[in-house]
């Protein structure tokens, strides 16, 4: 921020709350669920993917989302 403040949990929560009051499964842990996903799909590396997202362990693992698209391609391979 201006002031020299960090973006936090705590204020991306409020602003979910504020903008989708009726969402309650829309929380900021979408958000690393999303991220990570997006960085799988990309291609980038799940060393990369795990500091990124500061895990500790390969927890992130079971958060990946891949595009449907992503699997075929792989499908495809296989035959």
């Amino acid at each position: 921020f201006s002031d020299g403040g960090y973006l936090t949990r705590s204020h991306v929560a409020a602003v979910l709350t504020i903008v989708f009051p009726s969402n309650h499964n829309l929380n900021t842990h979408s958000f690393r669920i999303g991220g990570a996903s997006a960085l799988a799909a990309g291609g980038v590396p799940e060393y990369i993917i795990q500091s990124m997202g500061r895990w500790s362990s390969d927890s992130f693992l079971r958060y990946l989302r891949l595009p449907q698209a992503s699997l075929r391609v792989y499908q495809m391979q296989m035959i």
